[in-house]
């Protein structure tokens, strides 16, 4: 016998995994923000900073990027949102047509919507999405 015990017991169940996918999504659900292309960047201390990025915070407000001017909101507004320095910067931010993004951005590119970009430490990545979801969307023409 192995340290493990059976092959049976060693393989995950079929409720395992869903708990793992769900986990999975979710962790990546509150560290991702999916935003659409074309939104506006802005300049701060001399670098551009993508689109929601909160150059500031007190308590109750920020002073965050939105849609290429730098505005107060509510901090419940920008809960979510990258934090300069944090979640952007030199190293983190993706450049994608003239536009910056932040490190988690999921970017749909309107023109080719069945799937996603994803901004991580610089790149971006295909980030796929389901048949369900593509075959699902309003847009999908057979």
């Amino acid at each position: 016998q192995h340290l493990g015990g059976p092959a049976t017991h060693r393989e995950m169940s079929p409720k395992l995994s869903l708990v793992f996918v769900c986990l999975t999504v979710t962790v990546c659900l509150s560290q991702c923000r999916k935003v659409k292309l074309g939104g506006k960047t802005c300049d701060y201390n001399g670098v551009t900073i993508c689109n929601g990025a909160v150059v500031e915070e007190t308590p109750f407000s920020a002073m965050a990027c939105d849609q290429g001017k730098i505005k107060k909101k509510g901090i419940k507004a920008v809960k979510g949102n990258p934090r300069v320095g944090k979640d952007t910067g030199p190293g983190k931010d993706c450049i994608w047509y003239e536009t910056t993004f932040c490190d988690g951005d999921i970017v749909e590119d309107l023109h080719r919507w069945w799937f996603l970009m994803k901004c991580s430490k610089g790149r971006f990545s295909v980030y796929s999405r389901s048949y369900n979801e593509v075959v699902g969307d309003k847009r999908f023409k057979q």
